[in-house]
């Protein structure tokens, strides 16, 4: 009796004694067939002799149908297996070619993205002037700059003590109030204010301390009476 030609390939004609042609790529034989006919579907990879579709590895996608091989992931998008269309890369994180998950690669410490599809590290936005941004994968900062302290950019932490930290202490002669951009803040943003006259301000003042009895100042921005 025949036989029903053998899974991965295809007989062609009734005379042959074993099967001798592989499927051709882009397509499948799973057995039984006289051509190639399974189409590969997308999503899926059909090189040559294949009896199923093999799905595209993460990393990798295919939006064709009847091919031999996958397509490698584009910068800016991910692709988590058998994927037929790449996903735009999620706010606070970036991805580059061939990322296989979403959230593989997040915006270091210091820095946050609220918009997606980034592809590499360096288009993560520093942490905005008078916050700081402690933790990966933000989307936003995490708070406003401690009092004391003011944070210029990128600040990791909400007090920084010098610039390699984002920030430092508010000079003598200033008052910071919170999310301070500079260390002499001027009060425009409601951040801190220059040190009134009869008071003294020390170096990271949160208030001014009126002068002692007996002494005065008549100008402001002074740490001393």
């Amino acid at each position: 009796d025949c036989q029903s030609c053998t899974p991965r390939f295809y007989c062609p004609n009734a005379s042959l004694p074993r099967p001798i042609l592989p499927c051709t790529a882009g397509f499948y034989c799973p057995g039984g067939q006289v051509t190639p006919t399974h189409v590969c579907p997308t999503g899926s990879r059909c090189p040559q002799g294949v009896d199923d579709p093999i799905g595209c590895a993460p990393g990798a996608y295919q939006d064709e149908v009847g091919q031999a091989t996958c397509k490698t992931c584009p910068a800016g998008f991910y692709c988590t297996g058998n994927t037929t269309t790449p996903a735009p890369c999620p706010a606070g994180y970036f991805c580059p070619l061939a990322t296989p998950i979403a959230t593989q690669f997040p915006c270091p410490n210091g820095t946050f993205s609220n918009v997606t599809q980034l592809r590499a590290e360096d288009e993560c936005l520093p942490c905005s002037p008078g916050f700081y941004c402690a933790g990966t994968g933000l989307t936003t900062p995490t708070d406003r700059c401690a009092p004391r302290h003011y944070c210029s950019s990128g600040s990791r932490i909400p007090t920084p003590s010098h610039a390699g930290e984002g920030g430092g202490y508010c000079d003598a002669g200033y008052v910071c109030t919170g999310g301070a951009t500079s260390p002499q803040p001027t009060g425009e943003f409601g951040t801190g204010y220059v040190c009134p006259a009869g008071a003294t301000c020390q170096v990271g003042a949160t208030h001014e301390v009126g002068c002692a009895p007996g002494s005065y100042n008549p100008t402001t921005g002074q740490s001393t009476c």
